[in-house]
């Protein structure tokens, strides 16, 4: 399991994780796209603001939130910083069954 920290960040960083091994770097198309508030992104994970670094974590189906920012700095634009890899069948009986994905 990892913990990651939600936070305001200064430009330029990244958010905090304890294990490696966890994660794991890829060169996927969902990582470059920008999307605006008011949108429903399918990927779930952490969505940092490209203008000032606030992260917040994103669930599939929610709306992306706006926040403020001073009219020099433009709009609130989101992009995907960290998803997770497993996945997960829909939940049957409110219990997700796991699909043997696991290390």
């Amino acid at each position: 399991m990892v913990v990651v920290t939600i936070s305001l960040t200064p430009e330029g960083t990244m958010p905090e994780f304890k294990h490696m091994d966890s994660f794991e770097m890829i060169g996927d198309a969902k990582f470059d796209r920008v999307w605006r508030p008011g949108t429903t992104p399918i990927p779930d994970g952490i969505y940092e603001c490209v203008i000032c670094g606030y992260e917040i974590t994103h669930v599939s189906g929610d709306v992306l939130p706006d926040h403020l920012h001073s009219v020099e700095e433009g709009a609130t634009e989101w992009r995907l910083v960290a998803a997770p890899r497993r996945m997960w069948a829909p939940p049957v009986a409110g219990v997700p069954p796991c699909l043997g994905l696991h290390k």
